[in-house]
């Protein structure tokens, strides 16, 4: 079966048993920014990576303005839970957040 046949997740999960294709991420609002946190599991891997999304406002309600889109943040830790990960997403978020603010003050 090709991987752009399958149906549904449970031929994802027959084809990749080790690697998850669906994952919570938390979505929260910090000042005028959404953050989208989540921890990945690495393929073959007992251990998780950090992922992390960062809209700003935009005037259209229909488009998500990705001032940092989706990508793997703190990329030289390996974390033992998707907790872990997410954790870690979500503090890498704020940081990038004051550091914006701070940089509009001056």
């Amino acid at each position: 079966m090709s991987i752009c046949r399958m149906q549904d997740s449970a031929d994802a999960a027959r084809i990749f048993p080790r690697y998850r294709l669906e994952t919570a991420m938390h979505s929260e609002t910090i000042g005028d920014y959404e953050i989208e946190c989540s921890g990945l599991q690495l393929p073959d891997s007992e251990g998780w990576v950090a992922n992390l999304v960062i809209y700003a406002p935009s005037c259209n309600p229909m488009h998500r303005n990705d001032i940092f889109p989706s990508q793997r943040v703190a990329v030289d830790t390996v974390f033992a839970s998707e907790q872990e990960a997410e954790a870690e997403a979500r503090a890498c978020a704020i940081a990038l957040i004051e550091k914006g603010r701070k940089k509009a003050v001056h």
